[in-house]
């Protein structure tokens, strides 16, 4: 887990211990809300035909936006489902003397469960597992000969932490890390920064 995320984490929680508000039903019902995130893209990708890896990772911002219902059930522990959407493509580009890669990848749709517990009436603290669809580009150069080519639709596993913030029954902030592990080790780690309006 990153320094970036025990920060989030701990900011989120900074919250939770200042404010000794309560609201029964923070945590329940559907809710919509966006974010921005820092997303790291990591590739390490065997060319075909040469003795040479395409080994890079790139940081850059990317907004999203979700939706997803929430329950509270034994008093302290919160499921739910949620649907979230990454809103940029992302890519990365690497060059070896002669050599030529680029690997992209397009927007991202999550699927995905959460089950938490309560550390207060306003702090949930939780996991979240499920599935990531998104669309791989690769290509890679030898000069002027093609390498590879290739363009497909993946459905790979997802999964992270987070905590989230109740300021009253309807706002919440939110912080917290997803990981996708694609094919030809291309991967992708997420922190996020979001806000949760429940209906």
């Amino acid at each position: 887990m990153t320094k970036k995320l025990m920060v989030t984490i701990a900011a989120v929680a900074a919250l939770a211990s200042a404010s000794p508000a309560a609201f029964a039903d923070a945590f329940d019902g559907i809710h919509v809300g966006a974010g921005v995130g820092s997303k790291n893209l990591s590739v390490d990708d065997r060319l075909p035909g040469l003795n040479v890896r395409a080994d890079k990772s790139k940081r850059e911002t990317s907004p999203q936006i979700f939706a997803g219902f929430d329950k509270t059930i034994s008093d302290r522990f919160v499921i739910g489902g949620e649907l979230n959407v990454g809103l940029k493509n992302r890519d990365l580009a690497i060059r070896t003397n002669a050599v030529s890669y680029k690997a992209e990848i397009g927007k991202t749709v999550d699927l995905t469960a959460r089950a938490g517990v309560l550390a207060t009436d306003n702090l949930l603290l939780y996991g979240r597992a499920g599935v990531s669809r998104y669309k791989v580009e690769r290509e890679a150069f030898n000069g002027t000969t093609r390498l590879l080519s290739s363009k497909k639709t993946e459905t790979r596993p997802v999964y992270g932490v987070g905590a989230e913030y109740a300021f009253n029954d309807h706002v919440s902030l939110r912080g917290e890390y997803l990981r996708r592990n694609g094919k030809n080790d291309l991967k992708s780690e997420d922190i996020t920064v979001s806000v949760a309006y429940k209906f």
